[in-house]
């Protein structure tokens, strides 16, 4: 019984040293810098669906008029402002095509609002996300 409560108190230390989600402080600091207390009217992607759910967590789940939806149920035609978060850790894909938009004709149309260590987020028009896709 011993080795096993010291095995699981070893578990629970080892998450202090190395986070299951390193990308938690920089994607807070973000997140939190960029729309908590502005009442913004936009619609946030993300990469993936784990960093839309974290990105509602990390705001308390108080959106307000602030949509989080994964890149994935982008619609044809998306309206209003938009966002796009990347977690470079967590999906290195999704940075390499911002990366290689940054040397097309679509960087005129997209720029960056902020960074966090491995964690950006992009302000983009429509035709920019379809091709992010």
């Amino acid at each position: 019984i011993t080795l096993v409560c010291a095995l699981l108190f070893c578990n629970y230390l080892l998450d202090f040293i190395k986070p299951p989600y390193p990308y938690y402080r920089s994607h807070k600091k973000l997140v939190e810098k960029a729309f908590v207390g502005k009442n913004i009217t936009a619609t946030l992607f993300s990469a993936d669906a784990t960093s839309a759910e974290m990105t509602e967590y990390l705001l308390g789940f108080k959106t307000g008029n602030l949509r989080i939806l994964p890149i994935d149920s982008a619609k044809t035609t998306n309206q209003g402002n938009l966002y796009y978060l990347i977690v470079g850790g967590l999906n290195p894909t999704s940075q390499k095509k911002v990366d290689s938009l940054k040397n097309s004709h679509a960087a005129s149309r997209f720029f960056l609002v902020d960074k966090e260590q491995n964690v950006s987020l992009y302000k983009l028009d429509d035709s920019t996300l379809q091709l992010l896709k």
